[in-house]
């Protein structure tokens, strides 16, 4: 239910219009892969001026992927990414920038969950690095 997703709800307060290219449980893997082109979503008549990007709950704890790192982005071919999170990730960065250069992007990190374990602030951290690098590598990018 789209229009009460928390972007609809960013987009009523500031009187904007916003598009959801999501689905809940979604990883940066399925978006690459096989969810984006499904559902048109690389079309340029979808380009929009700003993305919102809030991904790696279901990659990093759900599917246990890798986090990698910039290092495992191919910035002349986005399709020789390597296949980690910081792949697909920065290949939906890419793709878009395709579509609509001068677009923003706002790249969320996770919530810090004071109450979990070791492992779990370990991987959020490194999340958190990795959009940082993300940030300073891509224009428009915070």
């Amino acid at each position: 239910m789209f229009e009460y997703s928390w972007g609809q709800f960013l987009g009523r307060m500031c009187g904007s219009t916003v598009l959801n290219f999501s689905r809940g449980g979604m990883t940066a893997k399925v978006y690459c892969e096989s969810f984006a082109d499904s559902m048109c979503y690389w079309d340029p008549k979808n380009a929009c001026q700003c993305y919102i990007i809030a991904l790696g709950i279901n990659d990093l704890f759900g599917w246990k992927q890798e986090v990698g790192s910039i290092d495992d982005v191919d910035f002349d071919d986005y399709n020789n990414n390597k296949d980690t999170f910081a792949g697909h990730y920065a290949k939906v960065i890419q793709r878009l920038k395709k579509i609509q250069p001068r677009a923003k992007f706002f790249l969320m990190t996770m919530m810090n969950d004071a109450g979990s374990d070791e492992q779990r602030r370990v991987t959020q951290m490194k999340h958190r690095a990795l959009l940082f690098d993300f940030a300073k590598i891509f224009d428009n990018t915070y």
